[in-house]
């Protein structure tokens, strides 16, 4: 279970709770969050599961891998808390039909509204989310939401509660997003707390229940049912036999009357032909990626040079992540450039890296500027087109030292001419033929070609030695 007792944002103002809404996302992911209010602290539990649909996590092998992340978020969009973890479910089973997978979740929050996305990602493919927004109770609520469940057992304190499965005290409730009865198995568990206000004696509490199609009709209405509520307040549970309901999308809805307070809870089950929902297990752990166990300066360092092969586009939001989200970003990037997404190892950006540290050794920049081999115009070109062909170099030329580097892999000579404009060994580049490269004259390499020597001879050799 996602595990998140600390309770997050003490600085978030109180306010009326508001039932949660889903809002963008895929339908292959749905979920729903379920409150409950803690009188000792004011904090709100919010519980939930997340309902997978496997049809789109289907892998070729005998088991299918991916990964679950939940992500709370505050009301000016700041991540709190993010978590995730690996499963497995059968590659046979995940083919069936409408199978699915349920996951469960959990945290303690104080008054304020949060932003619930929650995301799964199966290897080799892209990502399906959904998000929800949910408020925190800001004032004592008389009952909690109402949880439904298909299914009930009481659990020994130190037991821990399965994927689908939410755990009020010792009673564990086997849900979903939207608990699905079936013909067979028409019984559905209901459980609402009940939170009455400070100097309650105690009295007799009223239980209605009353099943709505999803036009809005009643189906079924159980009489009210009084029972005797303590000062500590109280639960009510039960399970409803919904034999003979017809198919269809239902709500529930249970309206508890104490003293001259009512509350009304509804919240939404179905009914229909056997749906078959996989057990998901925990993954083995992959070994760490390269990002997985540095620290923030070197994770900026990693993302600094990706400037020379990325799109502007990809690289906006960078700067405003969390160290975990520096971490799923450079993960993500080289994880859409991997020319093995099968196996563990992405030779594209081990080459890159590798690359970086040459750069860096080779073409660093002394003074006080002490600019990173990388981001200088030889250390650019290396990244973008490895080592060249072929290299022309006049170290002690006249009037500065310069090197021109030719490159013929791609079937079009490609010549790129670096001169030293400070004789200290800072070397830009004077002229080439890529057109990706701004600011020079690509059609008139005599121009560049006499800014670097005045030897007749040498400007011949320069001439003939891009023009092969």
């Amino acid at each position: 279970m996602f595990d998140m007792m600390t309770l997050v944002g003490w600085f978030l103002a109180g306010s009326l709770a508001a039932m949660p809404q889903q809002s963008g996302g895929d339908s292959t992911v749905t979920a729903r969050p379920v409150r409950f209010f803690s009188p000792g602290t004011g904090s709100t539990m919010i519980e939930g599961t997340s309902e997978i649909q496997l049809g789109g996590f289907v892998g070729q092998g005998a088991t299918s891998r991916y990964r679950v992340e939940v992500a709370i978020a505050d009301s000016a969009g700041l991540e709190l808390v993010r978590n995730s973890w690996l499963r497995e479910v059968p590659t046979e089973a995940a083919r069936a039909p409408g199978a699915s997978a349920i996951e469960s979740f959990g945290f303690a929050a104080v008054p304020g509204r949060y932003r619930i996305t929650v995301r799964a990602t199966a290897e080799g493919r892209e990502a399906r989310e959904r998000s929800m927004e949910v408020g925190a109770f800001g004032v004592r609520p008389l009952v909690s939401d109402l949880l439904l469940a298909t299914a009930s057992r009481e659990a020994a304190d130190t037991s821990s509660p399965a994927p689908g499965e939410i755990r009020r005290g010792r009673l564990v409730l086997r849900t979903a997003p939207v608990p699905h009865l079936t013909f067979a198995e028409a019984g559905l568990t209901y459980y609402t707390e009940i939170y009455p206000w400070p100097g309650f004696t105690g009295a007799e509490m009223q239980l209605a229940l009353e099943v709505f199609s999803e036009a809005g009709r009643s189906m079924i209405r159980a009489a009210a049912q009084p029972r005797r509520l303590g000062s500590a307040g109280g639960v009510a549970r039960g399970t409803m036999d919904l034999s003979g309901l017809p198919a269809g999308q239902y709500r529930l809805r249970a309206t508890i009357t104490v003293g001259d307070s009512t509350g009304r809870v509804e919240s939404p089950f179905s009914m229909g032909p056997v749906r078959q929902v996989v057990t998901a297990t925990a993954a083995a752990t992959p070994a760490p990626g390269p990002f997985d166990e540095v620290n923030e300066l070197v994770l900026d360092s990693m993302y600094a040079p990706l400037v020379v092969l990325a799109q502007a586009s990809e690289l906006g939001t960078y700067d405003n992540l969390t160290v975990d989200g520096k971490r799923r970003f450079l993960t993500e990037f080289w994880r859409r450039r991997d020319p093995t997404p099968n196996t563990p190892d992405n030779p594209l950006r081990d080459t890159f890296y590798r690359g970086v540290r040459y750069a860096n050794q080779t073409f660093r920049e002394g003074g006080a500027a002490q600019i990173p081999g990388w981001r200088t115009d030889r250390g650019r070109v290396y990244l973008k087109h490895g080592q060249p062909l072929e290299t022309f170099r006049r170290p002690q030329a006249n009037p500065r030292a310069f090197e021109v580097w030719l490159y013929t892999q791609s079937g079009r000579a490609r010549y790129y001419a670096f001169y030293d404009n400070t004789n200290l060994g800072h070397y830009r580049i004077a002229g080439t033929n890529d057109i990706s490269e701004t600011g020079f004259d690509q059609n008139q390499p005599n121009n560049w070609i006499s800014a670097l020597t005045q030897d007749q001879q040498l400007r011949t050799d320069i001439l003939n030695f891009i023009q092969r």
